[in-house]
């Protein structure tokens, strides 16, 4: 069996959202806390950084190019160099103290996201952690995690019970 062999030097300060590209055979992935979407081209071995204005809790690939992040004040639509192009839905939290924290897309196209707040409020309480999982369904096609086409027809964003 073969060993398993690091693709490159990386150290994240918080690195989650795994996201395999099959038609560019590149790796992505989000740092949270550093605000960035990571892309590692396996063929080439080049490692680019995209970097946001606040922290990205989770994305998902669009078919035409580009991204749906969630991000620390909603969700938004991107181009693929990370520009912010539309916002899509706010954070229903408040987003000074809740940030999006994890999240992707279904076999259907609808992109999950879940805010948390933190284990500590503005003046320092402990607090018990809360997450709660939201959904957006877009206008648009765009691919999922697996990478295959997935065709939306509407948008939603809210509560889940409302």
């Amino acid at each position: 069996m073969a060993e398993p062999q690091p693709l490159f030097d990386y150290t994240g300060y918080l690195p989650e959202c795994p996201t395999w590209s099959e038609a560019e055979q590149a790796l992505y992935w989000a740092d949270i806390m550093e605000c960035e979407i990571h892309r590692y081209d396996i063929r080439s071995g080049e490692h680019q950084v995209l970097q946001f204005p606040e922290e990205v809790g989770c994305f998902a690939l669009r078919e035409k190019g580009g991204f749906i992040v969630a991000l620390r004040s909603g969700i938004w639509l991107t181009d693929a160099h990370g520009l912010l192009r539309r916002k899509v839905c706010d954070n229903p939290s408040n987003p000074e103290l809740a940030r999006f924290n994890d999240g992707g897309t279904d076999r259907d196209g609808r992109f999950y996201a879940g805010p948390v707040l933190p284990r500590r409020d503005i003046q320092g309480r402990q607090r018990t952690v809360l997450a709660v999982l939201f959904r957006s369904v877009l206008q648009e096609t765009h691919t999922a995690h697996c990478g295959r086409p997935c065709h939306l027809q509407e948008f939603r964003c809210g509560n889940p019970q409302g």
